[in-house]
């Protein structure tokens, strides 16, 4: 059954990004002589199927049911947190990158 799975997930993924796809059309004669056919003209054509939405939607309803979503559990005080986290590492990175400037991000806050 696991297998089962894998293989619906990868096929789900597959048409949620995007695929290419070879189309093959042969063309066949049929010889009078013997009744067989033979091969005249084959066409190759590679086809873009663009992502299918109803796939991405379903994929991101699987991701929330395996609880890969972390910040939608979050209470809003570990929200506020996580962004002051987050915000003080880009500001250690700033700092980093342009020893000459203060380092300081300023915020504004739009009413």
């Amino acid at each position: 059954m696991e297998l089962d799975k894998q293989s619906i997930s990868k096929a789900l993924i597959k048409k949620a990004t995007g695929l290419s796809v070879d189309e093959v059309v042969e063309e066949y004669t049929q010889n009078p002589e013997d009744d067989t056919l033979r091969l005249v003209k084959r066409k190759v054509t590679t086809k873009q199927l663009p992502p299918d939405i109803q796939a991405v939607r379903t994929l991101l309803e699987f991701c929330e049911d395996k609880n890969l979503n972390e910040f939608s559990k979050l209470t809003d005080e570990e929200l506020i947190k996580e962004r002051e986290r987050l915000l003080e590492i880009l500001k250690n990175q700033k700092a980093e990158e342009n020893p000459d400037d203060s380092g300081e991000m300023q915020e504004k806050d739009e009413v």
